[in-house]
């Protein structure tokens, strides 16, 4: 299986992402699709790739209802 839009660097995480990964293997979750919300989040989402390379892609991009924020 694999979640295919989730937001692992969102503040709700930062304390234990890493437990939140490994449950989510545990659970049959072969790898998760991290999309930020912000550009201010590309380089969470990128740290978090290197630090879970067989488990996190990576989709850097901005979600159009953030536009006028940019």
């Amino acid at each position: 299986m694999i979640d295919t839009h989730c937001h692992l660097v969102d503040n709700k995480f930062k304390s234990d992402v890493d437990e939140v990964i490994e449950r989510a293997k545990q659970s049959g979750v072969k790898h998760a699709v991290v999309c930020p919300e912000y550009a201010s989040q590309f380089d969470a989402v990128l740290d978090l790739h290197a630090k879970h390379l067989d488990f996190v892609i990576p989709a850097i991009g901005v979600h159009p209802i953030q536009r006028a924020n940019y």
